[in-house]
């Protein structure tokens, strides 16, 4: 295995029972099926994850951060298969990869004082002295930016900024090796969610730690990314450096939400079913109905992932390279060329 990859996933697969009559894709959490990832996560990378409606995104998001049981696969640490070890053993690999996401901010959460939100991860890895929590979660507080007196509040009393510094913070507690924001500022304005994409990619640089972005927009990722990985209906489609992947897409539903955010047309309201109450999972390329270079095999066989060039992998049968219209990064307003 590469010195340089700090985990890796291998088959991972998590199917959800779908309301037919309410014409649902995903279950009641919100969740969409996973089928067969496999990928590699390198140590420091910050690797961004977009789609359009049930993408499977924020599934692998919820697997990743142990708040989603998969059905079959597994992830490794080192060649330690994860679901081998015993519950005991498995929480400090658990508290590598801690996933932030706000909008699971629950009552009883929000009615603790940001303080005593962020030392019940400190807990989790320390014994200290009421007087050293106090301190560490002080400390923790200046590292994200926020003025320790922001500690005395509590969480329903901050503004939308201030809870995702503050869960950033508590994510900190744990000494992880990844961070996972999943769709943290979909909510948000722009600036918000700027804001925090450029905190999280100062501790970063501070401090080694990896970052995985889950964003509907690909716009949105451009400028805070090292990779990133396509996903439709829970498949990996194309994944690579991010300049490739935006000035040479290659597969053609990474060309068609390129073109999306070109046109500044949400992906929430992207559906590729036109009959929704099909909820089945495509058979053969998941692309295939869609796609203007289909062909017959294209709907009857499910293409690979497959290593193209300088670590870019592709699943289609009829890769072609193209050029694109510039696209406008929503970071900094300044065309892209792809």
């Amino acid at each position: 295995m590469d010195k340089n990859i700090l985990f890796r996933t291998k088959n991972l697969s998590k199917s959800f029972l779908r309301n037919k009559l309410c014409n649902n894709h995903n279950n009641q959490s919100g969740s969409s099926d996973l089928k067969g990832i496999s990928l590699d996560f390198y140590k420091g990378e910050s690797i961004g994850l977009t789609g359009a409606y049930s993408s499977g995104a924020s599934t692998l998001a919820g697997i990743l951060g142990s708040e989603i049981k998969p059905d079959s696969g597994d992830i490794y640490w080192d060649d330690l298969k994860l679901s081998s070890l015993k519950k005991e053993e498995s929480q400090q690999y658990q508290n590598k990869i801690k996933i932030i996401s706000p909008v699971k901010l629950g009552f009883s959460k929000k009615m603790k004082t940001a303080s005593d939100f962020i030392k019940e991860n400190l807990r989790q890895v320390h014994q200290l002295s009421e007087e050293y929590e106090d301190n560490m979660a002080n400390e923790l507080l200046k590292s994200v930016g926020l003025d320790p007196e922001i500690g005395k509040k509590h969480m329903y009393q901050l503004n939308d900024n201030q809870i995702k510094q503050v869960i950033v913070a508590q994510a900190l507690a744990v000494n992880p090796k990844y961070i996972i924001a999943d769709e943290v500022s979909s909510q948000s304005n722009g600036q918000i969610k700027r804001t925090l994409y450029e905190l999280m990619l100062k501790i970063k640089a501070r401090l080694g730690i990896g970052l995985i972005l889950v964003d509907n927009d690909i716009a949105n990722l451009c400028n805070y990314t090292d990779r990133i990985g396509i996903m439709l209906y829970g498949r990996i489609v194309e994944v690579g450096l991010t300049e490739e992947i935006i000035n040479s897409p290659m597969h053609p539903y990474t060309k068609r939400i390129i073109g999306l955010s070109n046109q500044r047309t949400s992906l929430n309201d992207f559906h590729l079913d036109e009959d929704l109450t099909d909820t089945s999972v495509p058979v053969g390329c998941p692309y295939a109905k869609k796609c203007k270079r289909s062909e017959v095999k294209c709907r009857l066989m499910e293409p690979e992932l497959q290593l193209r060039s300088n670590g870019r992998s592709v699943a289609c049968h009829n890769v072609e390279e193209q050029e694109h219209p510039a696209i406008e990064t929503a970071a900094t307003g300044f065309g892209m060329v792809v």
